[in-house]
């Protein structure tokens, strides 16, 4: 198997296949290691290192034949990190120390000569060479490798290694026979062990095709999203002050940086993670099976808690169909996850199905608390809205919850739900904020129904303030006044709903029916429902195309 095969079975999920890189190389990274920082047990960890790190970033490996010159620069930029810390300046010390006082170093590789023989003589003048010589000098003499073969591993010319080869000639003299007896250059027996059950903690790269094109992935989600966010607030340009569409540029542009900023930063922290494991599995973790695996039972009961209270608190105003394919598209999300960790060659397959699903799975609620801007629908309300006339009639519980689903789907409220004696109370969305969906209690303006057909709104200063910066002055009235005129128009379209209106006579009666309030003709409802479908099934044909070949 060559290194461009190992590597492709490697991103197809195999952790075998990287043992083959690790047999191929473990030596002669080990030897290079070495011949940098001078120390048996420093050149282990240090090989063992690069060998985890090549295998995290082998993603980003473009070039499949160069696999060998990236584990050599990646060992190399280790080696300097190593030598500018801490052991640049007391392990030095320290090993001076204890050769110039004839100490036995039983981690020392020179062990196998005299020690003060090798300080005056051999190793002395191995240092006067620089570190890609003494590289160099290790693999030709210890590892017996030719120069043609140094040099497509080390990426070096042939005349540049023949120039060190000879250079380490004249400083070394009739001594350089004895490298290879000094260098103890035979891996330990845990060395590839200790990669070997690094990499297994790690688990199976979801690498090929998706993580070799991650910035670019990354760049067209980006782009996608961009491009949607803006052309749905364009449609509102001739229905919305100035300074509100002004404010949601501004939202557009804070929304994406964060996207972007969580996309970069959940890499990392899973790199981080994934480093972390082989030390939490080592022979040194002394923790009980059963504590470990009591904490990590526990964990997952918050982590499930937490995520139902959420899933029933933003699906509290779906239709009772859109709340079931919600939680089908939930479970498909998680099938998608148990697939990708438990047979990786399926994972690519399984999150192109959950993509081409959301044609079905995608609800106009969800669209509508992203495209509709946050207290657009104020003004329409209070021109169109409040009639001279205020009538009420009587209505279900099941009706009001019906009623105020739509309401959700034009953007106008927002959950939690709360259950009220007779009657409901929802959120109302007149500010826009990036965590405002997260706040509970007084904090949010608020509208409440009851069975007798009333409907009450209440209007926090914070969120009057985020108003009177967007709307025009004249238009809007004070907070109190506000709430007031938004109660009898709410109570006016509740009135044509209970009558055997539908979503159009609700949309009339609060003066909406001239604002380009349908979710699903934005240019994010046509991203979700459309774009990513295509995207899904590009991907099952190439997983497809991956499993057949």
């Amino acid at each position: 198997m060559d290194d461009k095969e190992a590597i492709e079975k490697t991103l197809g999920g195999s952790v075998e296949a990287f043992g083959h890189l690790v047999s191929r190389y473990e030596s002669k990274v080990y030897a290079v290691a070495l011949a940098r920082v001078f120390d048996h047990q420093d050149a282990q960890d240090l090989s063992q290192e690069a060998f985890l790190r090549a295998y995290m970033r082998l993603p980003m490996l473009k070039n499949h034949d160069a696999f060998a010159p990236w584990l050599f620069m990646i060992l190399r930029r280790l080696c300097v990190d190593f030598l500018r810390g801490r052991w640049r300046k007391e392990r030095m010390q320290e090993t001076a120390l204890q050769l110039a006082q004839g100490a036995d170093s039983p981690a020392d590789p020179r062990q196998r000569i005299d020690e003060m023989e090798v300080a005056q003589t051999l190793w002395a003048r191995v240092a006067q060479l620089d570190d890609r010589s003494r590289e160099v000098l290790s693999l030709h003499y210890v590892q017996d490798m030719k120069v043609r073969e140094i040099a497509e591993l080390t990426g070096l010319r042939e005349g540049a290694v023949k120039m060190r080869i000879r250079r380490a000639r004249s400083i070394l003299g009739d001594r350089i026979g004895d490298l290879k007896g000094a260098w103890g250059i035979a891996p330990l027996p845990t060395f590839a062990g200790g990669i070997t059950k690094a990499l297994t903690a790690v688990g199976p790269l979801k690498g090929g095709i998706a993580a070799t094109s991650f910035l670019g992935g990354f760049l067209a989600i980006m782009g996608s999203l961009w491009w949607s966010a803006t052309g749905d607030l364009n449609r509102w340009q001739n229905h919305a002050p100035a300074g509100m569409v002004k404010e949601g540029k501004r939202a557009i542009v804070r929304g994406v940086l964060y996207f972007a900023a969580v996309m970069l930063l959940a890499p990392l922290i899973a790199f981080a993670v994934a480093l972390a494991l082989p030390l939490a599995h080592s022979p040194a973790a002394t923790v009980p099976d059963w504590v470990r695996h009591g904490a990590f039972a526990v964990y997952c009961a918050v982590l499930i808690t937490l995520f139902g209270a959420v899933v029933k608190r933003e699906t509290d105003l779906l239709s009772p169909r859109e709340r079931l394919k919600q939680f089908v598209n939930i479970a498909a999300v998680i099938a998608m996850f148990a697939t990708t960790a438990w047979l990786p060659a399926f994972g690519l397959g399984a999150m192109g199905l959950v993509l081409a699903l959301q044609y079905f799975f995608i609800n106009k609620s969800d669209v509508a608390l992203g495209v509709v801007p946050p207290g657009i629908w104020v003004g329409p309300v209070l021109k169109y809205g409040a009639a001279p006339e205020v009538k009420n009639s009587p209505i279900s519980k099941r009706q009001l919850r019906s009623w105020l689903t739509i309401l959700h789907e034009y953007g106008l409220v927002a959950p939690p739900l709360v259950n009220e004696t007779g009657g409901f109370r929802v959120r109302l969305r007149v500010r826009g904020s990036l965590f405002e969906k997260m706040a509970y209690g007084p904090a949010n303006s608020s509208l409440a129904v009851d069975t007798q057909g009333v409907a009450n709104c209440t209007i926090t200063p914070r969120d009057y303030v985020a108003l009177a910066k967007h709307l025009d002055i004249e238009v809007l009235p004070g907070r109190q006044e506000l709430a007031k005129s938004l109660g009898p128009a709410f109570t006016n379209a509740l009135t044509a709903y209970a009558a055997g209106g539908g979503k159009v006579a609700v949309a009339d009666s609060l003066g909406l029916g001239q604002c380009p309030i349908d979710p699903a003709r934005s240019y994010r409802f046509m991203l979700l429902r459309y774009v990513l479908p295509v995207v899904g099934i590009v991907l099952i044909a190439v997983s497809l195309f991956r499993l057949v070949t």
